[in-house]
């Protein structure tokens, strides 16, 4: 029997395949006649994204198509493997390398508010105490920046950001998100303040989240 979760997963993939080489695509209903190697993947896949929370579907399936570019079609099978898991890897440090005002970059930087508005709804917090509050000594955010559920320019619109950056065990940090990111952080900050989309969007997408947390609260 197929999941509701397992559904989402296929048709993720089929939205992404079929994406990639610029066809329309109709989401599957009917699972009634799947084929036994199909379901036996999405099993492995259901498996896979439930053991990696801050995975996601659409970024999954996708980054094969972007981190080797000559791919016309990638089969369902594919992403069963170690392969897949490191093309993901790869495309996630790829989009962290993109400008500012590149198009996937401005899409991570909206998915990031979105996520930070949920959380600090569920927490009952506001976003301003978003980027000071901490679990078992490290900062929430930091968790989060690993995660990838959150971008690097949605964080610098936090008056606080940096200095509680800084504040933070080097080690810890340098361990958590790597050595490049550590290094490339005054670039990602330059970048930011010169972008000519990316600032004026992310300050926006941030004062709505708080006027609307303001009303809930």
């Amino acid at each position: 029997m197929i999941s509701d979760f397992e559904k989402n997963i296929y048709n993720s993939f089929l939205k992404n395949s079929r994406a990639n080489s610029n066809k329309p695509y109709t989401y599957r209903k009917d699972f009634s006649n799947l084929d036994e190697k199909v379901f036996i993947c999405l099993k492995k896949l259901s498996s896979f994204f439930n053991r990696n929370k801050s995975v996601k579907l659409d970024d999954f399936f996708r980054a094969p198509y972007v981190v080797y570019s000559d791919s016309s079609y990638i089969d369902l099978s594919f992403y069963t493997t170690l392969k897949a898991a490191k093309a993901y890897t790869i495309f996630q440090k790829q989009r962290e390398k993109l400008e500012p005002d590149d198009t996937d970059q401005l899409s991570s930087t909206k998915d990031s508010f979105k996520f930070i508005a949920e959380f600090c709804r569920q927490n009952n917090i506001s976003i301003d105490n978003y980027i000071s509050l901490k679990d078992k000594n490290i900062f929430t955010f930091l968790v989060h920046l690993k995660e990838r559920k959150i971008n690097i320019y949605s964080l610098l619109t936090f008056n606080n950001f940096e200095r509680n950056f800084k504040a933070s065990d080097n080690e810890v940090v340098r361990f958590m998100l790597g050595d490049d990111f550590v290094s490339n952080l005054n670039t990602f900050k330059v970048k930011y303040f010169n972008s000519k989309k990316c600032r004026p969007f992310a300050e926006t997408c941030k004062e709505k989240i708080k006027k609307k947390l303001e009303l809930i609260t």
